[in-house]
């Protein structure tokens, strides 16, 4: 039986399901790794509030377009990345979201680093990735090694920001307020 393939990594404030709202159907499942709160509404709300609010449909619409453009670019590092510029990337991605919902810090502190709640293991990395998970294993060990990051029980530290990114060709993305992580 082959693995299951991640699409996306949903965050804390991460909209998803419109599908079955706007199309009656769910096209992908979702699971939760975490403990979280799930606010589900009726689908003929959302065909009201889209009559009524022209201005929120644009703005879920922007806020889609920039996911799927965030994802392109994770997908386009998948097919022509390293292993470990994929994991340094996805590690970046994560923290810039966070970062970008208040979860995280926006900039490293001198010496320490940044700590991210991380709570991905080598598998859904691997899912995620389109690597195995001892390609995983031996990126995570490399990027380690670099001194460019350190993992923790359900945590990463990244200790130099700058670095990584350089590894990985990682430009972080503004989200609709302009903010992003300062590398």
């Amino acid at each position: 039986m082959p693995g299951r393939q991640i699409l996306e990594i949903l965050l804390p404030g991460d909209v998803f399901g419109l599908d079955l709202a706007l199309i009656g159907r769910v096209a992908h499942p979702v699971r939760a790794l975490t403990p979280c709160t799930v606010c589900v509404h009726d689908p003929q709300t959302f065909g009201d509030i889209f009559a009524e609010r022209p201005d929120l449909v644009r703005s879920l619409m922007a806020t889609l377009i920039r996911n799927s453009e965030r994802i392109e670019t994770r997908w386009t590092l998948i097919g022509q990345g390293s292993c470990p510029q994929r994991v340094a990337h996805l590690i970046l991605e994560t923290w810039n979201r966070l970062a970008q919902r208040g979860l995280a810090p926006m900039a490293a502190k001198e010496r320490h680093g940044v700590w991210i709640p991380f709570p991905l293991q080598r598998r859904h990395l691997a899912a995620a990735l389109g690597m195995s998970g001892t390609h995983v294993y031996r990126s995570l060990i490399e990027l380690e090694a670099q001194k460019l990051i350190r993992v923790e029980d359900e945590a990463m530290v990244i200790l130099k920001p700058t670095g990584l990114a350089v590894s990985c060709g990682f430009v972080p993305v503004s989200d609709e307020h302009g903010t992003r992580v300062v590398l």
